[in-house]
């Protein structure tokens, strides 16, 4: 974000030819009309980024900047809400831990329709837990905003977090995306992913700042 390498940098950043990025809206004052839900640890549970809320997010953003320069950010963890005593904390989970839990407290994934996410929920010594995530059906749902807004890409968070079926989806070999990651950049995938079975040396990807 702008703020991670401070405004004085951006004169020698910008034409030494590194990206910079920051999200939309850029401050919580924005006229933006994508308002939650998108929830986070300071919120209740819900969708980590829900359909309809990214689609309001997207329609605010391509009327002020040009698509082809935006990278739509993808979620790939989960979260876990723990309701306590007379507060509730939450954690972030892998797609691997959030298999662990479904497979342990014997949970099916139930379905949100309205903000395409998977979501489910368990009870542990009368402790509520609570989990919203990703998995192919909703990133699905999301990657194809990509074409249909006409999106540089996209950019993803947290790597390592995610299950291999998402690079299938993206059109993105794992082995590209690891090495992305040791670079501490985000992964990001052209619009075009529906090419990439047809020319894999050719992905076309780019990365974004941290």
């Amino acid at each position: 974000p702008l703020q991670s390498i401070g405004r004085a940098s951006l004169p020698r950043a910008l034409p030494s030819g590194f990206p910079v990025a920051t999200a939309l809206p850029l401050t919580s004052a924005s006229p933006s009309p994508a308002k939650r839900p998108a929830s986070s640890r300071q919120t209740a549970a819900g969708p980590i980024a829900g359909y309809e809320w990214v689609r309001k997010a997207l329609d605010f953003a391509v009327e002020r900047i040009p698509p082809d320069k935006l990278l739509l950010g993808i979620a790939l963890y989960g979260r876990e809400w723990i309701e306590e005593g007379d507060g509730t904390r939450s954690r972030s989970l892998t797609d691997e831990h959030i298999r662990e839990l479904r497979v342990r407290w014997k949970r099916a994934p139930q379905w949100d329709e309205r903000w395409r996410s998977p979501w489910f929920k368990f009870e542990h010594r009368k402790v509520v837990h609570t989990v919203w995530y990703e998995d192919r059906r909703s990133w699905s749902a999301k990657l194809d905003l990509i074409s249909e807004y006409h999106l540089r890409g996209f950019a993803a968070w947290r790597l390592g977090f995610e299950g291999s079926n998402f690079w299938s989806l993206a059109g993105i070999r794992p082995q590209t995306a690891k090495k992305t990651a040791g670079r501490n950049l985000s992964a990001a995938k052209s619009s075009k992913r529906a090419d990439a079975k047809e020319e894999p040396s050719t992905q076309g990807r780019s990365g974004s700042s941290q």
